[in-house]
């Protein structure tokens, strides 16, 4: 197995080409030929994932977030691509497009464990996030639900007062699609990465707002990813991130 047919078996289910156009998935360092049995999973490439892979003798990694993403100038010691080039490794990044596959992407991944998957991904979204409805709670109820189902250290949110019913869930920073959340009728988002601005515009609109870290909504994918890989191609994965390195107290 080498990492061109993990390339196309990602393909599959998560085109390359229905990224946006701002992203650069792909395969982004090494060579197609790289062995990629076993195939390393991580959301980012981190010296502890590097040093991870290093160790456990894998040459092909698959990341969510691509390695290359800026234009670069310059490739010296200490960078990520100078570490991969340097172990041999080959790395294939899928990113947007995984986040809009509706077979295993990162959406769907997130929105089952919250129990709001209901069979397809939002056109009002973009495609790029889930609308799905729940029993009615408070922001708080859902606050607690959310952590527990994603295991994370922490939520922030904020309490329109309402309760939360139909909830749009956007994996990484969604946080720009607050106001199309509200267009299409959810009266709650969940996404990463939320600035001070869009807090201000969900108690405008009088919308409930949980943010979770980017590394808790992401990473889920790889607990459907890494299996379907291994049934489809009958190879074995390694979860390279398996937590978030990121701690609070």
């Amino acid at each position: 197995m080498n990492a061109k047919q993990i390339y196309d078996a990602i393909h599959q289910i998560a085109p390359f080409d229905s990224a946006e156009s701002w992203d650069n998935p792909g395969l982004l360092v090494g060579s197609p030929q790289a062995k990629a049995d076993p195939l390393g999973l991580a959301l980012d490439v981190t010296p502890q994932v590097l040093s991870l892979a290093r160790e456990k003798g894998i040459q092909t990694i698959l990341t969510h977030h691509p390695v290359i993403f800026h234009p670069l100038k310059q490739v010296c010691q200490g960078s990520p691509v100078f570490g991969l080039i340097q172990s041999g490794i080959t790395v294939i990044s899928a990113h947007t497009n995984l986040d809009r596959s509706p077979q295993l992407g990162t959406n769907r991944v997130l929105a089952e464990r919250l129990g709001l998957w209901e069979g397809s991904l939002s056109p009002e979204l973009d495609e790029m996030g889930v609308l799905g409805e729940l029993p009615p709670c408070s922001a708080p109820a859902l606050a607690h639900r959310v952590k527990k189902a994603l295991h994370c250290a922490s939520v922030n949110f904020y309490d329109a007062g309402i309760p939360c019913r139909r909830i749009a869930v956007i994996a990484g920073s969604g946080g720009s699609l607050l106001e199309q959340a509200a267009i299409a009728g959810a009266d709650t988002l969940i996404t990463g990465d939320v600035k001070q601005d869009v807090f201000v515009s969900a108690q405008w609109l009088g919308m409930n707002l949980l943010e979770v870290s980017h590394f808790d909504l992401e990473n889920p994918v790889f607990s459907k990813l890494g299996p379907w890989l291994e049934e489809t191609l009958g190879i074995a994965t390694c979860q390279l991130s398996p937590k978030n390195p990121v701690q609070w107290i």
